[in-house]
């Protein structure tokens, strides 16, 4: 109990979590407690933290795409690129490129030889 106590001295929360303990029902502390067994605090609060910034994600583009004023590539594809998880795991892959990549490969490509200049528009129109 000494170190459960000496640990939290050291925390920034201090004795925060004492107190979010003390307001828990039984049921609650069990499954805290359950968390606790599979995962560690860290790898739990990287998940939430990943499942939270999805919900965001979802809550942003769910707005946008009901918007009739949204702009497809200044308010949209912006959030797509951040939320490719949506179509499948295939896309979270460090092998995947998103079209902002090949955009970028097509106009310096079209650039070098000479028949359009480097413009959005230009990759714009390639990438749809």
């Amino acid at each position: 109990m000494a170190s459960i106590l000496a640990n939290l001295e050291l925390s920034n929360s201090k004795y925060g979590l004492v107190q979010r303990l003390h307001q828990m029902k039984p049921g609650d502390l069990d499954e805290l407690n359950q968390i606790l067994v599979d995962w560690n605090a860290r790898s739990a609060k990287i998940a939430l933290d990943e499942i939270q910034s999805r919900l965001k994600l979802i809550e942003e583009l769910d707005l946008k795409l009901r918007d009739k004023n949204s702009d497809e590539v200044g308010d949209l594809q912006p959030l797509f690129d951040r939320s490719l998880w949506v179509f499948g795991p295939e896309f979270e892959s460090l092998e995947f490129t998103s079209n902002k990549g090949m955009a970028a490969l097509a106009s310096l490509i079209l650039f070098v030889f000479g028949m359009f200049a480097a413009s959005d528009k230009v990759t714009h129109l390639l990438v749809k």
